[in-house]
């Protein structure tokens, strides 16, 4: 009688934890033990090892449609919990940014650090290209986002490393605008060039990363 010791690494949320204690529920092949880091799975049998193997994958495929779909739920809150004109101006952004990256990956950032502190605008990210830090380890991040705040909307452009790039390619034909190293801001989209602010969203799609 074999016992072997499975582990995989997965954000501990709780609607991770409730979905796999069913999928394993009435199976008593398993002895099943969550902690707050890691899962482990402890099976009976070197044979298992593939239909544990397939367990998982079918759960991962179920918990990542659920987080696309609390993703995009977000999306839409956020969206309309602005007050008009600024809602639907959000949306029309929203809607353009998809028509320009059609297979991005979409985001929902709150704003908030790992200490549940308000830093940010809660933001919609389009895409993603790697962060690399000093130390040489990277982060996942979104290139372009889409937030409101208290003056009117900004679109955020992430990535490029010249910080006056911007500011020279754009900021005397964008119109109303305040450019910035990374971020157009405006106050409405009525006060600047549309064609413009498409223009800087497609030149950040194109780059390799």
């Amino acid at each position: 009688m074999t016992y072997c010791i499975y582990s995989f690494d997965h954000p501990a949320t709780s609607t991770y934890k409730r979905l796999l204690r069913v999928i394993l529920a009435g199976d008593q092949r398993f002895n099943c033990r969550l902690d707050k880091a890691t899962t482990y799975l402890k099976f009976e049998g070197i044979a298992l090892i593939h239909k544990l193997g397939v367990i998982v994958e079918q759960h991962d495929k179920e918990f990542q449609n659920l987080k696309k779909m609390n993703i995009q739920e977000q999306i839409k809150e956020l969206i309309k919990s602005q007050a008009e004109p600024k809602q639907s101006e959000m949306q029309e952004l929203h809607n353009l940014i998809l028509e320009l990256m059609p297979k991005s990956k979409q985001w929902y950032f709150d704003g908030k650090n790992e200490e549940g502190k308000q830093v940010a605008h809660p933001t919609i990210g389009y895409g993603n290209y790697n962060i690399t830090y000093k130390d040489g380890s990277t982060r996942e991040f979104f290139r372009i986002g889409l937030l409101a705040n208290p003056t009117g909307l900004a679109v955020h452009i992430m990535g490029i490393d010249d910080k006056k790039f911007l500011i020279d390619r754009y900021g005397k034909t964008i119109g109303k605008a305040k450019v910035g190293s990374y971020g157009i801001a405006f106050k409405s989209i009525k006060d600047i060039n549309l064609e413009i602010l498409k223009e800087a969203i497609r030149y950040r799609t194109e780059l390799e990363n």
